[in-house]
């Protein structure tokens, strides 16, 4: 037998104030403060510690509610009332095929000799790993996230799999670039279907949110003086990472090299317990000879060859007296490109 649910007590309309004695204020009164506090960057707790020095008897949970009744919560809130809002339905991403299912999200980077946090936005496919586009500023707007995607549908080979392929996904979180109305109407005019994840679940957009992680572990032990360095490095790394560093989920290939393969159908996949797993159908051996007499026509790439390559110092030196040694070291580095993709 179920207890039969009762109303609980109704709000107080007023607050505790010590004056030599206790006295009864209005919250609207209580309000108008919290709004003067408000001018500084304060989150609820610190209003209440606040109020509380003033002589308020006020706990959290009510300087919660009147602020949420006031809209005055900043920063720690997200808008869920968004009528365009396409929560994600599930957390493991199966992509069918490359080139359908993105991830993007923007982390914050250091720059030690200016003192000041730059912002990274970074677009990956979930299918093959592979970064397809970067950008690196103080500040994002919505901009430019469009004219990111606006130069990523450009490609040959992403406008290969949005005609010919299945239902194009880009997954995103709640950032207010994102959720921007000019951002869900470019998508929408552009065949893409655009979908956030759910409140604090980063999980949800995890194969961006593991990217992230592997470029702060190399992100580290290096202090950066300016933007253009931090650029210039980022610029190597993700070179570095889309062509020669190697996954465990993709068979341990390099996106670029996976990507080749898959398109010659040598690669295999199966399901299991929800996740996409891959497997090779050649030996390992062979695939140093597969790509030797791969004909630049079929897949329209220029193949293997030798560039210049500025090398991440943390990825060839892992003890700060090699990575000292390692500061301006510049080698020939074979590198895999992707197809008519600019990254």
């Amino acid at each position: 037998m179920t207890k039969p649910k009762t109303k609980g007590r109704r709000p107080s309309t007023q607050t505790l104030y010590w004056n030599g004695q206790w006295e009864w204020h209005l919250n609207e009164l209580v309000i108008k403060m919290m709004e003067e506090l408000l001018a500084m960057p304060y989150v609820n707790r610190k209003v209440t510690h606040h109020l509380g020095n003033q002589g308020y008897w006020i706990n959290k949970k009510k300087v919660y509610r009147l602020m949420k009744s006031r809209q005055l919560l900043r920063g720690d809130q997200i808008n869920m009332s968004l009528k365009t809002t396409n929560r994600v339905k599930g957390r493991m991403v199966v992509p069918e095929e490359p080139f359908v299912y993105y991830e993007m999200d923007i982390k914050q980077l250091y720059i030690y000799g200016l003192d000041r946090v730059a912002f990274l936005l970074t677009i990956i496919d979930v299918y093959t790993r592979t970064v397809v586009g970067w950008y690196l500023a103080f500040h994002i707007s919505h901009q430019c996230v469009l004219e990111m995607w606006t130069e990523i549908l450009k490609a040959d080979i992403v406008k290969l799999h949005l005609v010919n392929g299945p239902i194009v996904h880009v997954r995103s979180d709640n950032g207010s670039v994102f959720i921007a109305n000019k951002v869900v109407d470019f998508f929408s005019k552009s065949d893409l279907t655009q979908e956030f994840t759910h409140v604090a679940c980063p999980e949800e957009n995890g194969h961006i949110e593991s990217f992230h992680s592997i470029l702060e572990d190399a992100l580290c032990h290096i202090d950066f003086e300016s933007l253009e360095e931090l650029h210039d490095f980022l610029e190597s790394f993700y070179a570095f990472y889309n062509n020669d560093r190697i996954h465990e989920s993709l068979c341990g290939l390099s996106p670029s090299l996976f990507y080749h393969l898959w398109e010659k159908d040598l690669i295999e996949e199966q399901i299991r317990k929800g996740r996409k797993v891959f497997f090779l159908k050649v030996k390992r051996y062979l695939i140093k000879d597969i790509i030797a007499v791969q004909k630049p026509e079929l897949c329209k790439c220029q193949g293997l060859k030798s560039l210049p390559v500025r090398v991440p110092r943390n990825i060839l030196a892992p003890n700060s007296s090699a990575r000292n040694q390692a500061d301006n070291r510049t080698i020939d580095h074979p590198r895999l490109q992707v197809p008519n993709l600019k990254i």
